[in-house]
This record gives structure tokens, sequence and C-alpha cells, in this order.
């Protein structure tokens, strides 16, 4: 899943997108936890950086397999702003 963000510089070039690339559900449950791949793209769709971001606690019990909620929580996490 694909969302347009607020430009930012990004070795070697300006990222525009944040790609949500994977997810990996760790333990499911009350106390569950997974982990979120991501990749920041310009505007071509080339991948600039990547990273993980681990969902536990409120954050996985807000989830409920919803995949804005997600695009959202990774947006914060990162400091990011869609466009």
């Amino acid at each position: 899943m694909k969302v347009q963000i607020q430009p930012i510089s990004v070795f070697p070039g300006t990222a525009t997108q944040l790609e949500l690339v994977g997810v990996s559900i760790r333990r499911l449950a009350a106390d569950g936890h997974a982990t979120l791949t991501w990749q920041l793209k310009d505007s071509n769709g080339s991948p600039l950086k990547a990273g993980i971001v681990e969902i536990r606690g409120s954050d996985y019990q807000g989830w409920n397999d919803d995949d804005p909620y997600l695009t959202d929580l990774v947006l914060a996490k990162l400091g990011l702003s869609k466009a």
C-alpha cells in the first residue's frame, strides 16, 4: 500500500511516497505484536530508504486488520505527513 507524503530529503533524493511492503504477525491475542516493513520512495517509485516498525500493545490492539490504520501509525512513528 502506498501513500503520498509531504516531500522530505532522503539521500540521495527526495521521498514523496511511503509504501508498506510487508507485515509479519509475531504473536496473536491481546498481547500480540507485529512488524511492518516500509520504504520511502521518490516520485519515480525508486526506493530511497527502508526500515521496520514494531507494533505492540495498544497500537497492535487498535489495528483490527485495518490497512489505513497501519499507514497512519507508520506515518506518525516516522514523523511524516500525508501530502
